[in-house]
């Protein structure tokens, strides 16, 4: 005969279970986990085939549940679900998602690229995903995408600028339906460190800080009126740098030591300096320039005053640019090659061989010197490269190299000593190309 007691004992545990689940399943629903989850985490879940992952389904984070978006490229982020590798996102203008657009990331987030339509609510869900294993859909999620205004132009300072002295003014180009602007300046891409965040209804601004030489500022500006607001412009970075440079140099020649000086302009400085890089050489072989005809002009005063020839005006030259001390790009720029024209190796006050071939083929060139000059390029296969310079001239002997009738002797600019003509031999087994400049 049964024992009824222990039925009764049996049946009373599985009602106090049942209780239990129908008080605390909407704590857990609360926290993104339906009841059927946490049935499922207490008495196991035998659905699932083997091999399979069981998912919860993922909570809507942001935008929050009815917000008020003021962009049309919204981002969507939902809490993550542990083990999902992927998840699948729908997303309507219809909460019964007729034609839903379904979209699959990695992760916890969805960048909307393609501008959604304005002054319409959207509505949005999302599943996670592992392997074959596809969790349930969270909650339906909404939002509204408000009218837009056109986001301002950054105009001073431009992205990539350098500003020499102290920052005067932000300004930007109006935009209709704005009767006011934020303008937000910082020391980070991020914005995390303000040094100015106002609203004002001009196009310009000064701010009311100093920052210091050598440091970067990173600017926007929103446009707002009573309404809405327009998405942030992109960020513009500038960098603080000097109003001018005093550069010299010392080297020997002829067993005389020699001085050159000079007080080099901040912005001539930096309009090279913020110039793209490319690898076209020869490009970097100014010698047409103001200011790189006022160091010919000098060489040529102090040359002729002592009676040199050509030939010595050039090597006067070639032992100047030798002493400038040789530095790779990696050590001095924190890049692997990075290009300087003249007047950046002259300031930076170091320079590898393409720098130095470069100064000495523009300074060569440059009125009142007039030599014609092309740079060499060596290569190897499974070799670093190498630059110099070669110059074309009477009564010059040595290593030469010929180019469109011309002859071109070698002239190494890396250190002390080569001669014109003198080329090290480790360049015997490289090929030489050679760049008119």
């Amino acid at each position: 005969m049964p024992d009824r007691r222990r039925s009764r004992v049996g049946t009373i545990a599985v009602i106090i279970v049942v209780v239990t689940m129908i008080v605390i399943a909407p704590i857990f629903y609360g926290l993104g986990q339906t009841a059927g989850d946490l049935l499922i985490d207490l008495f196991g879940n035998d659905s699932p085939e083997e091999g399979e992952v069981f998912l919860h389904a993922p909570t809507p984070f942001a935008p929050k549940l009815n917000d008020e978006v003021y962009t049309l490229t919204p981002t969507l982020i939902w809490v993550p679900i542990p083990n999902a590798d992927s998840y699948q996102v729908h997303i309507s203008d219809d909460p019964s998602f007729p034609s839903p657009i379904m979209e699959t990331v990695t992760r916890n987030e969805l960048n909307i690229t393609q501008p959604m339509e304005e002054d319409t609510t959207y509505y949005w869900k999302v599943r996670a995903v592992y392997d074959t294993s596809i969790g349930n859909w969270s909650e339906v999620s909404y939002f509204n995408t408000n009218s837009q205004i056109s986001v301002p132009i950054p105009c001073h300072p431009a992205d990539g600028s350098t500003i020499n002295g102290n920052l005067s003014k932000l300004n930007w180009e109006g935009v209709d339906d704005a009767d006011r602007y934020r303008v937000q300046l910082s020391l980070n891409a991020n914005f995390t460190h303000l040094l100015l965040d106002i609203e004002i209804e001009q196009t310009e601004v000064a701010p009311p800080i100093s920052l210091q030489e050598g440091s970067k500022g990173y600017w926007r500006v929103q446009a707002c009126n009573d309404e809405i607001r327009s998405e942030w412009s992109p960020v513009s970075c500038f960098n603080i740098g000097s109003d001018s440079f005093n550069v010299e140099f010392q080297w020997t020649y002829s067993g005389q030591t020699w001085t050159y000086s000079d007080i080099i302009d901040g912005n001539y400085y930096y309009s090279y300096r913020d110039k793209p890089r490319t690898y076209d050489f020869a490009s970097y072989v100014i010698f047409e320039d103001e200011f790189i005809r006022s160091v010919a002009e000098y060489f040529d005063r102090e040359a002729t005053g002592r009676g040199y020839s050509t030939i010595q005006k050039a090597e006067l030259v070639l032992a100047f640019v030798q002493s400038i001390p040789y530095q790779l790009d990696e050590e001095s720029t924190g890049y692997i090659e990075y290009p300087r024209y003249p007047v950046e190796t002259l300031v930076d006050g170091v320079g590898d061989c393409e720098d130095k071939a470069a100064l000495y083929a523009a300074i060569m060139q440059a009125d009142p010197l007039n030599i014609d000059a092309v740079l060499l390029m060596f290569t190897k296969s499974g070799s670093s490269g190498h630059m110099a310079t070669g110059i074309w001239g009477s009564g010059l002997d040595g290593t030469y190299y010929d180019y469109n009738g011309r002859t071109y002797y070698y002239c190494e600019t890396t250190a002390n000593g080569w001669k014109i003509g003198q080329q090290p031999t480790q360049m015997d087994d490289y090929e030489c190309q050679v760049l008119p400049c």
